[in-house]
């Protein structure tokens, strides 16, 4: 009985191995499962330190804050990775100024700080973790960045010309 177990057990392999063997090179299926490509970031560069003269205010409030949020429209790029990345300013009602690069993943609702500003110059932060997005707390302006001006519904980010505009003209669409 094990020998017939075992010449069975032989056939299905020698059966098996032809079918495998090609799989590799085969044509894709349509409708085949595939799944995607590990994500990984892009290479990018820190952006200029910008000008008095480059900043847009923005009129909204990230969670009822009292902090103005300020953007560099000409600093926004989308990378080859989706990354919508941008230099923004937060700034007190006393008038503590904080500005910062970060990067924020549509399809991820992830965002990144790369670098903040001191002194006239980029200090970078280094290899930070990704965060998730969050619309209350330290993250709220983020969020309103993420889901008003940065990114579609369906988790693409927006073209980059789209960006500026929205922000040059503090608009948000009546659908959002």
């Amino acid at each position: 009985m094990k020998s017939l177990q075992s010449i069975l057990l032989a056939l299905c392999l020698i059966g098996a191995a032809p079918a495998r063997a090609g799989q590799e090179d085969s044509p894709e299926i349509p409708g085949e499962f595939r799944p995607p490509a590990a994500w990984s970031e892009a290479d990018f560069r820190l952006p200029p330190v910008p000008d008095a003269g480059d900043w847009v205010r923005l009129s909204a409030r990230p969670g009822g804050s009292a902090m103005a949020m300020a953007l560099v429209p000409d600093s926004i790029e989308v990378g080859t990775d989706g990354v919508v990345r941008y230099v923004l300013a937060l700034e007190s009602p006393s008038g503590a100024r904080n500005v910062f690069f970060e990067g924020i993943r549509c399809d991820g609702g992830e965002w990144r700080s790369y670098a903040y500003l001191a002194r006239g110059r980029w200090q970078s932060l280094g290899d930070t973790a990704w965060s998730a997005l969050h619309d209350w707390g330290t993250d709220a302006y983020r969020y309103l960045l993420y889901r008003n001006y940065f990114c579609r519904l369906e988790g693409e980010p927006l073209d980059p010309a789209e960006i500026r505009r929205r922000i040059r003209h503090d608009d948000i669409p009546p659908e959002l």
